[in-house]
Formats: structure tokens, C-alpha cells, sequence
């Protein structure tokens, strides 16, 4: 061994250790942010989705849907079973109707908030709405491995909100959520793992398998979306988002009251 190197002591090596293996407060809201941004930067997709939903006594449900995604604000949904309902947005009014009520519900988007705005503003199969709550949240950089070996966890938290992980792997894919009633993570309120990854953009994926754990309030469920057909590129027409000809003889309302 040449005179110039050093083998430092064991307790060097330890705190050298330790200091690798703590927690590292990084930017707010850094690893959530790029993935949002990634999401952003994809103009349009299209895909068929399959939900296999599965409740904690049992009962279980199958969702299929198509879907067609323009930006800025152009969705057409079309949901195949256990009930028939189509929705489309033309960039400036949200229209849905479901087979069989008597009206449908229609909405400036202008006027949308919360939930149905994330929605329709969501890349398709990305789970970017349950990201948005982390928007800016403090991070922090924890030890790489976990359950699922992930190449890089980062953790997300804001005092007296739910705690979550975000896990990468060594690609730089975001591979699992967890999400717990605190930092104690005692009580896991949600597991997800996505896997099977297409590349939508340059260093953007989404998994064509995703398998998701919820539990609230002592109701458990469990679902796997399997997406297919996934195209960032193909043509859409537009046509699609055109509603007129998707809903003949339809009367709409802004109030979900009166569709019923």
C-alpha cells in the first residue's frame, strides 16, 4: 500500500457512515415538482384503462375506459362499464353525461375547482392528483433501499399532514407511494407500486401497471390499473373533442341535483 494512503480509523469510518445514511433536507417540493413539470411538458395521450377494484369484504368491480388527452383543456373519457358515461371537454365547457339519467352536467372550465379541475387537467395514468397536495411540501432526501429497493426516497412532509415517500429507481422512475397519518408511520393510509413503464416524453414514464392499497378509516381496498394502447404520439382527432355529435338529444345542467 503506497505511504500516502491512509486508512482512517473505525470511528471515522462510522460518522462517516452515519452521515451518508442520515436524512438530508433538500428543496421544498423538488422531486414533486419535476415529476408535475415532466407530466406538463406532454401535450397530448391517449390509452384504454383497466381498474380492478377490490374492497376489504371482497365485493369487487371492473372500470374500463378510453381516453383521449389534448392540452390546454381537452379530455374525452369514455367509460365502457359497469356504466356507460362519456365525458368531453372542448377546451372551454366540461360536459358528462351517464347512460340512462335524465340530464347530463355540463360546466364552464373557468368555473371548475378542486377535484374536477386536477382531473381534467391530469396527464392520463401519471397519478399526478396525488401529487398536487405535495406541491412545494418540504422534502427530504432518506437512505436509498426500502421495500421496494429503491434507488432514491425522498420524503415529503408538512406538520399535522399525511407523510409520504416517494421512491425512484436508479432510471430516475418514479416506482412507489406510500403514504401515512404521520411521521411516525404507524398507520399506512396508501401503498402504490407502478411498474411496466413507457416513455411518453424524454424522461417522462408512465406505468402500465399500478397496483394500489388504500386504506381510510378502517375500509380497506385495493386496485391494479392496467393501461394499454398508451400513445403520446398518435394523431387525435378533433373531432373528439367536439361534443355535438356525443350527446344527441342530451339536456345539461350545472347543478349535479337536477341530474338525477
Amino acid at each position: 500500500m503506497p505511504p500516502s494512503i491512509r486508512i482512517p480509523a473505525l470511528p471515522t469510518l462510522l460518522l462517516a457512515a452515519a452521515a451518508l445514511l442520515a436524512p438530508r433536507p433538500g428543496r421544498a417540493g423538488e422531486a414533486v415538482q419535476a415529476l408535475l413539470d415532466g407530466y406538463a411538458s406532454v401535450p397530448q395521450l391517449s390509452c384504454e384503462l383497466r381498474r380492478d377494484i377490490r374492497s376489504g369484504d371482497g365485493d369487487g368491480v371492473r372500470i374500463l375506459s378510453r381516453i383521449w388527452f389534448r392540452r390546454p383543456d381537452r379530455l374525452h373519457a369514455e367509460n365502457l362499464s359497469p356504466m356507460k358515461r362519456r365525458t368531453v371537454c372542448d377546451g372551454t365547457t366540461l360536459r358528462q353525461y351517464t347512460e340512462g339519467l335524465p340530464r347530463g352536467f355540463a360546466r364552464p372550465v373557468s368555473e371548475l375547482e378542486g377535484d374536477a379541475l386536477v382531473n381534467l387537467r391530469m396527464l392520463p395514468g401519471s397519478n399526478s392528483n396525488w401529487l398536487e397536495p405535495l406541491r412545494g411540501v418540504p422534502e427530504t432526501e432518506l437512505p436509498p433501499g426500502g421495500d421496494g429497493a429503491a434507488a432514491r426516497r425522498v420524503a415529503c412532509h408538512r406538520p399535522g399532514k399525511a407523510y409520504a415517500i416517494l421512491s425512484f429507481d436508479a432510471a430516475g422512475r418514479w416506482t412507489r407511494l406510500e403514504m401515512y397519518a404521520s411521521e411516525a408511520q404507524t398507520e399506512r393510509l396508501l401503498l402504490a407500486e407502478f411498474s411496466d413503464f413507457a416513455d411518453v416524453a424524454p424522461s417522462v414514464w408512465i406505468p402500465r401497471l399500478q397496483r394500489i392499497e388504500l386504506s381510510m378509516e378502517g375500509v380497506a381496498r385495493s386496485e391494479t390499473v392496467r393501461i394499454d394502447n398508451l400513445s403520446s404520439i398518435a394523431p387525435i382527432p378533433d373531432a373528439m373533442f367536439d361534443p355535438a355529435p356525443f350527446f344527441p338529444g342530451v339536456a345539461f345542467t350545472d347543478s349535479f341535483e337536477k341530474m338525477f
